[in-house]
């Protein structure tokens, strides 16, 4: 079995199967390549503060929607991207229906453009829960937001912690805290983050050897 966190390849090992940790990882020449100008020029955000969602993975509570909520009346320069669709979508346009004013909803971009979004923002969110389900999980986005250099506020999520993501500002799951990991984020550099997130190249070469029995 392989895992794409520590956590889960304990909690595999644990029902006595062969666990591989085989993290995941982001496609580096496409980052490299990645120009956020043209996105903040496309969508008026030349002077604003980006605070993205890209991949509308969530709480189904929406409890980071209160966050947005009281961010939007700290920083009045701040605009919130959305980007993607899926069950979602429609729950949180209702949501955020009092501040259609300051969201942007990109909807689906294709693979080739999208980190284009990761550069054009200033801080990117992943807003799960505090339960077994998100904490285990190793979130892509997460280390596409480091590895284009932006800080991000995440909810609790120990793979980050495994991996020594800096960048990324970890808070309880809740409005309160979600709202202050925003504030803190304005100001959290992580120089070194970019180099910690491993290329999908190396992983394949990893899985590769994985499965020519290289098990480690």
């Amino acid at each position: 079995v392989t895992c794409a966190s520590r956590r889960l390849q304990s909690q595999v090992r644990k029902l006595n199967r062969d666990a591989i940790y085989v993290p995941n990882g982001v496609d580096v020449e496409k980052l490299r390549r990645a120009d956020g100008s043209r996105i903040r020029k496309s969508y008026g955000f030349e002077d604003r503060l980006v605070v993205s969602l890209i991949g509308l993975t969530c709480s189904p509570d929406l409890y980071f929607v209160d966050s947005l909520m009281r961010v939007s009346r700290t920083i009045p320069k701040a605009s919130f991207l959305f980007v993607g669709k899926g069950s979602m979508y429609k729950p949180l346009r209702r949501a955020l229906r009092s501040l259609r004013n300051r969201c942007t909803w990109a909807g689906w971009i294709p693979q080739d453009r999208i980190y284009d979004f990761f550069m054009a923002s200033d801080i990117g969110l992943y807003p799960g829960g505090n339960d077994v389900y998100f904490r285990s999980a190793c979130p892509i986005k997460l280390l596409e937001y480091a590895a284009s250099g932006k800080p991000s506020v995440s909810s609790p999520v120990e793979e980050i912690d495994s991996l020594g993501l800096r960048s990324v500002v970890q808070v309880d799951a809740n409005a309160e805290a979600f709202s202050s990991g925003i504030m803190r984020a304005m100001s959290w550099t992580s120089l070194a983050d970019p180099s910690k997130v491993t290329s999908w190249e190396k992983i394949a070469i990893r899985l590769e050897n994985v499965l020519k029995g290289g098990w480690s």
